[in-house]
Parts: structure tokens; C-alpha cells; sequence
């Protein structure tokens, strides 16, 4: 008892195994359920990836009654990511990046007693890449898409030091952002921005391979027309 407290409690004991589903994503998305049916019990999704792939995936279905923490976590065992999930909550978590090849795992675990089921759809959203684009005085325009929640699409210019460029994104079917990558992988300063709007004038400050990224707003697909342009002041 607290200091001097007396009385009595009923106390539960259950047994039970960790509940284990295996997701092989795909870019149309791959499912699996898993329940909990007992207080304290945690699941655990094994999900392939290998170095340099990127998952995305959503919940479905789900009958939880209390909140839960979803992991994301690397082959090796570390923390990718982490996310709540709340009671009856179906939605969508953002891309999980992985630097080696095995098995990552998405443990869910309930707080306090909670119980209930989930459905996980997982999606292979790896980058998109092979799009090119050359910035000219006239506008090369060129249609880009976004195919599986969560993927980025990657564009390439080249571009010389001091040269003057912008961009125009128009006909845009979803939600999504922009933003021009340096060759020194770092962002280009004032690039960023959503796909409704003209990014530029932009100065680049080094010769090399630029990349456009576009993503998604959440779990949004869709395609762009990028127009881009290249003048002198």
C-alpha cells in the first residue's frame, strides 16, 4: 500500500505471443493484418527493403480503442521513425528511407490495455528518377508525375555557375511541393515552394547536376507540367 493503505485489487494475468504479419510492398501497395487481443501484447509487420529503398504505408480497418505507437524500424533494430496512432485512426505515414538491405519491422504497440486490429498497406515508394529537363530561352516544358504515395520524382538540369533559370509548374492534377537540389546535395536557396506557383528567378551558384524534387502533399499522386526557362539579366 501508498504510506498507509490497506485494502485489496483484482489482478488479470494473460499470456500471450507477439501477433507477426510479413508485407512485401509494391507500388500498388501489399496488405497485412494484425490483432491485438490481449493488454500489453505488440505486433510486429516484417517488411524486405533493401539500401537506398523508400516505403510509404497506411492503416485500414482499424478497431483499436485506445492510442498506439508505431515504430518504424531499420534491419539493424535502430528507430527509423516513430508516429501515433489513435484509437479507430486510418491514415497515412510519410516515406521511411533505409541504408541497408534486410528485414525492417513496423512494431505496434497499444498504451495501457488497448486492444483492436490494424491493417497496414505498404507501398515501395522509391524514387522516381530518369527525368531530365533543359532549361532554354524559349521553355522546355515537359510532364513529370508522382505514381505511389510517398515517392519523390527526381528531375535533372545542368546547370553553370552564375546562370539565371526559373520554373513553372502548371496543370498540376495533385498537391505537392517543389525544390531545386544542389550538386553539393544541399537545398538552392529560395527554390522551395508548392506547384501552383513560379520558382524563380533563380541564380545557381556552382556548374554541375541540379535536381528538381517533386513530392506529394501526404499520400497525393498525380502529374505536372514543369516548364523551364534559362535568361540573362
Amino acid at each position: 500500500g501508498s504510506g498507509a493503505a490497506t485494502g485489496s485489487v483484482k489482478l488479470t494475468a494473460y499470456t500471450f505471443a507477439t501477433a507477426t504479419a510479413s508485407i512485401t510492398p509494391t507500388t500498388s501497395g501489399a496488405e497485412g493484418t494484425v490483432a491485438i487481443t490481449a493488454p500489453g501484447q505488440t505486433a510486429r509487420v516484417s517488411i524486405p527493403v533493401t539500401a537506398g529503398q523508400a516505403i510509404s504505408f497506411k492503416t485500414s480497418g482499424s478497431t483499436t480503442n485506445g492510442r498506439s505507437r508505431i515504430w518504424m524500424l531499420n534491419p539493424n533494430g535502430s528507430t527509423n521513425n516513430w508516429w501515433w496512432n489513435y484509437a479507430k485512426e486510418n491514415t497515412y505515414y510519410e516515406q521511411s528511407r533505409f541504408t541497408e538491405t534486410g528485414n525492417a519491422t513496423l512494431l505496434l504497440d497499444p498504451e495501457s490495455t488497448y486492444t483492436g486490429q490494424v491493417t497496414f498497406t505498404v507501398y515501395d515508394a522509391s524514387d522516381k528518377t530518369g527525368g531530365t529537363i533543359t532549361p532554354s530561352s524559349e521553355g522546355d516544358a515537359k510532364t513529370f508525375s508522382v505514381d505511389v504515395p510517398g515517392q519523390r520524382s527526381l528531375v535533372t538540369f545542368s546547370g553553370e555557375k552564375d546562370q539565371q533559370v526559373s520554373f513553372v509548374p502548371s496543370e498540376a492534377s495533385f498537391s505537392g511541393a517543389f525544390e531545386i537540389i544542389r550538386p553539393n546535395g544541399s537545398g538552392l536557396s529560395g527554390s522551395g515552394g508548392g506547384l501552383g506557383e513560379i520558382h524563380g528567378p533563380l541564380t545557381l551558384p556552382e556548374a554541375g547536376t541540379y535536381t528538381v524534387r517533386i513530392t506529394g502533399s501526404g499520400a497525393a499522386t498525380g502529374s505536372v507540367k514543369l516548364t523551364a526557362y534559362t535568361f540573362a539579366t
